[in-house]
């Protein structure tokens, strides 16, 4: 039935120029009629219900008969066609098999040679995103031009697990279907084939390219491409509510905006019945104001996908004066969408339900999901609690827990009132001090010596600095425009392919944040003036990737990522199948990198000027003008940078479809890459990634210190809740709760106490939970990951170890980075010229008579010290702060937890009343002291 419908459906009624959305100028005597869009409108949609969806007008098309293409993504396929035909073309030719074959995985797929490369010119291309399988290619000619013979034209599809310009093969299409007239060609292809995968794994031979090939040596003359696939499916009908101006503060807000569909076709819109404040302008757009209560909004007929195959489904998109939002049509089959961040319900017209209706009847459900479970859950009484709960339950019967042994403090000391977290910290810290599992990773070991640095083990950091410091500049495995300057080694590559892990795992922004902050946290300024240079050439390393990639291509400012890293691999997953895709978290770490050694080099440059007092005045002038610039210079390319991160991200977010928490609302998502139409790689698209990627990093880096977004933004709040409810919230099942049982751990919370515990040194959950402030979230994130991982001596694996609780034979230095990096943000934290104390310790550390004490701590303002003593019996909580002096914090954020969670009611500072202090947020801030201060808290 399928190829009948293909048949009969000709690429004339949906060109690639198709205008996707219509919309009438004006409304009959500013009345619409509820659900009954006009009647011309509504025929043409009913009569393409049931045809194939056609994905190619939602493609990014390259025509040859095109001086400029319509979108500059286009580029990508030429360009993908030019490292296929140089790199992977010619691997099976250039290098001997012992150096072809994959180290870690069985992919027969390298040594088998690819077909020659084609021989004619590239006349048009299709590229998507999201693998097909099963599909159908029709070449479509025009009628009144002289075209090829079917022999003379080769068509090529490019099945491929690694992205867009990852490891690829190649397959011809031939033997095509001609019709009676000769101008419609139909390629079939053989959905049962199969390709290489990761893991030794094979999957079917699924492609998101087409490419045409053949000589036309007159005038170009070339065919439009038709793609049908069963897994997008046929078109379905469907009559939406879009409901606005419905919650509480808001309803009298002006609401304009725009419609655009992807993979869906929408008619004509109409204000919903009595909303006499909405009037569609024309040009797919309408204005909305308030005039009465009555509901306002508007009514729009659509068609949409079948088929549920991820990042083929059917979109919609509204643009508004604030930014903007996707939905699935596909999700109201399964029930309305409440979007609270937008203020915006939506439904299957004719459902009886209202935005206020729904709200209500949801809001008596009482739904919460993970994050708002965990708040009124309490914590984690004990270290010991902890460990039985995550891991002991997971252990056979009889496992016990034995003392962490003794070592030696880290120059940073900690004491704490649960000796078993004192003995973690050290245990950490003097895992930092050993060797490293992978040290010559980037990615990895620039996050490790930062924690070094943040907890005064500045030598030992100092030592891995050196390493990449004296590095050539190796280009790693990723797009990149150049390799002079890059604090790379990547030894690993071969063919321009990474072999191994030194070149899959790189990250010279990463490298540079650490570098740069090295100074900030030793004032070491012969350190910076020796290593300046090199630092500098790593910074302009960055430049170039991110202002030259792709630069000679036409309206190259209008790409997504325009502005942004140029793609790469990031991982062991996949090699040597160099698996390039936008990672918005290289981003992340190049902005920071670029950010901080900006700063460096202000404050370096800025206490310079000093030594030049014994010059010449002119001679002084002419110096501090030329640093001043220099340092400008790069505060100018950070800021540069930045704002094209967030263009990119903000127009990611907007047409990421938004997606369902576990409290019944639909919330924002922001994913880990660019062009992944809002999709989890590896959750949703199913690509050889371990899902960790997803779920555990994915964007959540853009928000951290000195990156381009603030974790604070809606956005990113519910992108961190969906990634926390895709894998790591999980309310458990009977057997695991009999098991636990048996083990004598809790049963009625198993959820809390679960934990994604597969390679928590890449996550950044926890970190982004503590700069949202959100106190329980971060402590069960941090802890649960942190038992389920560390080793019965303290030392941490590298991947999870639920089932057994033995001693630590392979130590990874990675996962203690992670776990020291916030456990020392708990206890201390910068925050922009502010300084954290005591931000999010446990509320039983501070139950009566318990102390907490931080010595030799450094800091971006100098090294300080604290003291917490808790006297809850007197309504008391005391402390005794040492504030750095020399660069001293602009305010201080003293922070106490107290285990009831009771509310200050007043506050002595040096003895003295204190009004600076928030209740709610247990917070008091100390502004214009230095040296030692003493406060106390009354409650």
């Amino acid at each position: 039935m399928f190829k009948t419908m293909i048949k009969s459906y000709s690429i004339k009624k949906i060109s690639p120029i198709l205008v996707i959305v219509f919309l009438y100028t004006g409304i009959a005597n500013g009345q619409a009629i509820l659900h009954d869009p006009p009647a011309k409108e509504n025929i043409q949609l009913d009569k393409m219900v049931g045809q194939p969806v056609d994905i190619a007008p939602w493609a990014y098309s390259w025509r040859a008969d095109q001086a400029v293409q319509d979108k500059p993504e286009a580029y990508f396929i030429p360009r993908r066609l030019g490292r296929m035909d140089k790199i992977y073309r010619t691997a099976f030719y250039q290098l001997p098999e012992a150096e072809l074959k994959s180290i870690y995985y069985k992919m027969p797929d390298l040594l088998k040679p690819l077909p020659p490369q084609p021989k004619s010119p590239l006349q048009a291309g299709l590229l998507w995103r999201g693998t097909l399988s099963k599909y159908q290619v029709q070449l479509n000619w025009p009628a009144d031009r002289d075209i090829p013979s079917p022999d003379a034209v080769e068509v090529r599809v490019y099945p491929t697990s690694y992205g867009w310009f990852g490891w690829t093969v190649d397959k011809i299409l031939d033997h095509p279907q001609v019709s009676a007239d000769k101008r419609t060609w139909t390629y079939n292809v053989d959905s049962t084939a199969k390709m290489d995968w990761a893991f030794s794994l094979q999957v079917n031979a699924a492609t998101e390219m087409v490419a045409v090939f053949y000589e036309d040596k007159t005038t170009t003359v070339v065919p439009n491409i038709q793609l049908v696939s069963p897994q997008v499916g046929v078109w379905k009908r469907m009559d939406l509510e879009i409901e606005w101006g419905f919650q509480q503060g808001i309803a009298q807000t002006d609401f304009d905006g725009v419609i655009e569909s992807d993979m869906a076709i929408a008619g004509t819109a109409s204000p919903l019945l009595n909303d006499k404040g909405t009037t569609i302008t024309g040009d797919h757009a309408w204005q909305s104001r308030y005039v009465n209560a009555t509901r306002r909004g508007i009514t729009l007929p659509i068609l949409y996908a079948s088929g549920e195959y991820p990042a083929l489904d059917s979109r919609i998109t509204i643009r508004t004066g604030k930014g903007g939002f996707s939905f699935r049509p596909g999700d109201l089959e399964n029930g309305p969408i409440l979007i609270p961040e937008q203020g915006i319900f939506i439904t299957a017209a004719g459902s009886g339900k209202t935005a206020r209706q729904f709200a209500e009847s949801l809001a008596g459900k009482q739904l919460k999901n993970s994050r708002q479970l965990t708040l009124d859950h309490r914590e984690a009484a004990s270290w010991e609690e902890l460990m039985q709960n995550v891991r002991l339950s997971t252990c056979p019967v009889g496992t016990v827990i034995p003392s962490l042994p003794v070592v030696p403090e880290p120059p940073m000391q900690v004491q704490l009132p649960d000796s078993n977290w004192t003995n973690a910290w050290r245990a950490a810290s003097f895992q930092l001090t050993g060797p490293h599992m992978w040290g010559g990773l980037a990615f990895e070991v620039g996050r490790v010596a930062h924690q070094m640095d943040l907890v005064g083990l500045h030598k030992e950091a100092d030592r891995v600095y050196t390493h990449f410091l004296r590095s050539p500049g190796v280009k790693a495995d990723g797009d990149y425009v150049d390799a002079n300057g890059a604090l790379e080694w990547a030894t690993s590559m071969r063919h321009d392919m990474g072999y191994s892990h030194d070149g899959t795992h790189a990250s010279t922004g990463r490298l540079l944040f650490a570098m740069a902050d090295h100074y900030f946290l030793t004032n070491n300024k012969e350190w910076f003036r020796t290593n300046k240079v090199r630092m500098q050439a790593a910074a302009d390393w960055i430049i170039r990737q991110r202002t030259l990639y792709l630069s000679d291509i036409p309206k190259r400012e209008e790409l997504l990522m325009a502005g942004l890293m140029p793609p790469s691999m990031v991982g062991d997953y996949a090699l040597p199948a160099s698996d390039w895709h936008w990672y918005y978290a290289n981003d992340a770490m190049a902005l920071q990198g670029l950010q901080r050694f900006a700063d460096a080099l202000v404050k370096f440059d800025s206490e310079e000027g000093n030594n030049y007092r014994d010059e010449a005045l002119q001679y002084n002038q002419d110096i501090r003008k030329a640093v001043e610039k220099q340092a400008a210079n790069y505060l100018d390319q950070a800021n540069s940078y930045r704002a094209d991160i967030r263009r990119a991200v903000k127009q990611e977010a907007i047409l990421s479809p938004v997606r369902r928490l576990g409290n019944g609302t639909y919330g924002s998502f922001i994913p880990l890459a660019a062009y992944t139409r809002g999709e989890m790689l590896s959750v949703d698209l199913k690509a050889p990634q371990r899902s960790l990627e997803d779920v555990i990093m994915g964007s959540l880096p853009l928000a951290e210190p000195f990156s381009a977004l603030d974790a604070k933004e809606s956005s990113m709040v519910n992108t961190l809740d969906v990634m926390d409810e895709a894998i790591v919230y999980n309310e458990g099942s009977p057997a695991a709760d009999q098991n636990r049982k048996a083990k004598g751990a809790i049963t009625k919370d198993a959820w809390f106490w679960n934990t994604y515990s597969g390679l928590p040194k890449a996550s950044h959950n926890a970190n982004i939970y503590l700069l949202q402030d959100d106190v329980p979230n971060f402590l069960r994130f941090w802890m649960n990951a942190y038992a389920a991982i560390v080793a019965a001596d303290g030392r941490f694996w590298e991947w999870g170890h639920l089932g057994d609780f033995a001693n630590c034979t392979s130590p990874d230095n990675g996962t203690a980075g992670w776990f020291m990096e916030n456990f020392r943000n708990l206890l201390i934290m910068e925050d922009n010229q502010s300084l954290w104390i005591a931000r999010a310790t446990p509320r039983a550390w501070l139950e009566q008579g318990k102390k907490i004490s931080v010595k030799n701590a450094p800091t971006y303002f100098g090294t300080m010290a604290y003291e917490i003593e808790s006297n809850v019996k007197k309504r008391q909580i005391n402390a005794t702060i040492e504030i750095p002096g020399a660069h001293p914090p602009k305010s201080v954020l003293l922070r106490f937890r107290h285990p009831k969670a009771a509310h200050i009611k007043s506050v002595l500072v040096n003895g003295k009343p204190w009004t600076a202090f928030n209740k709610e947020k247990e917070l008091i801030e100390i502004t214009g002291l230095s040296g030692k201060v003493t406060v106390t808290a009354n409650y």
